[in-house]
């Protein structure tokens, strides 16, 4: 170090050196040039920041099965399961065949034939209690459209918001066979009371 040309550059800078061969006319452009686009990254960054989607990752717990997902934070999801008074969180069915178990999913299959209007008749279900007492039956309406959405009371919902982990317990998951992403980013929406 004490022979090498950075020893003689290190101590050019603190000795203001290194920079005296410089006009000053160069050393005002090169500053007015780099402070406009430091302030241009600075607003692209901050509108970023402010417009970028809520999204988090998410676990799902039921029984003793977990799936890991990313939901979007959508401040017009207004569900509400209609006996318990609790929010519900909408999910693409995609995730049905992780989270549950084969013959939960038959189950899950037949009362989804009930609400489409396929099957009629309760009494050939043949659902275990266990899992009929899972199910939920959410009301909703959009604009031009209402109707009703089978849903999932599941264990609990664990959201990774970055700062902290939020644990939600007995939280329905209303089901959707739609893509809820275009481009694949989420398959959850979330309810604002969530987090």
């Amino acid at each position: 170090y004490h022979y090498t040309n950075l020893r003689i550059l290190l101590a050019n800078i603190g000795n203001g050196l290194v920079f005296s061969n410089i006009p000053l006319k160069h050393i005002v452009i090169v500053f007015l040039i780099i402070m406009p686009l430091i302030f241009m990254f600075l607003r692209i960054l901050q509108w970023y920041q402010k417009n970028a989607p809520d999204t988090y990752e998410v676990d799902l717990v039921l029984f003793d099965r977990c799936v890991r997902t990313t939901g979007l934070m959508d401040t017009g999801n207004c569900l509400y399961d209609p006996i318990h008074h609790r929010p519900v969180m909408v999910m693409e069915d995609s995730l049905l065949k992780e989270l549950l178990t084969p013959e939960f999913y038959t189950d899950f299959e037949k009362a989804k034939s009930y609400i489409e209007g396929n099957n009629y008749d309760m009494n050939e279900w043949n659902v275990s209690k266990e899992h009929i007492l899972r199910l939920r039956f959410i009301p909703y309406q959009t604009v031009g459209n209402s109707g009703v959405l089978i849903g999932i009371n599941l264990d609990k919902v664990m959201i990774h918001t970055g700062k902290e982990t939020v644990c939600n317990e007995k939280v329905t998951a209303a089901i959707s066979n739609q893509l809820l992403s275009t481009k694949n980013k989420y398959q959850l929406i979330l309810h604002k009371e969530l987090v």
